[in-house]
């Protein structure tokens, strides 16, 4: 079994501009629920059915979070703050590296969250919630 480390990987959301530029989202320390979802379920049951039966519908890839520490400067944290308050979606890109070449995952995206927090003796974290629209593919 082939494991990838998380470090070296990167995340970045398309500017938006059309140009195919991407911004960096930086300072990142975790992601979680990317991928996950699940599949519509098709209730297909007729009079003639001796057992309920289903149809398998829509793939719903769900929610991701990203854990980040708070940057007030990060331009990548400043473009995810946008996407949310311009209630739009915007194309994401993560990198995972390993010894052979890069992976990359691709997925559109809107952000529905973006908080932060802070406790005494600590510094100040971040933690955005994407909602995934459409495919996630890896290739």
């Amino acid at each position: 079994m082939a494991t990838v480390l998380v470090n070296g990987s990167t995340l970045v959301v398309d500017d938006g501009t059309g140009t195919d530029t991407d911004i960096t989202i930086g300072e990142v320390t975790g992601i979680s629920g990317l991928g996950g979802g699940s599949n519509d379920e098709i209730d297909v049951t007729t009079f003639a059915s001796t057992r309920k039966e289903y149809r398998v519908g829509l793939a719903d890839y769900g929610t991701a979070t990203i854990d980040v520490l708070f940057d007030p400067d990060g331009s990548g944290q400043d473009e995810l703050k946008e996407i949310r308050d311009g209630q739009t979606s915007r194309e994401f890109t993560l990198t995972l590296p390993t010894e052979a070449t890069d992976r990359t995952g691709t997925f559109t995206a809107f952000v529905t969250s973006f908080s932060i927090d802070g406790q005494v003796g600590g510094v100040w974290t971040g933690s955005i919630t994407l909602r995934v629209t459409g495919d996630l593919s890896f290739a």
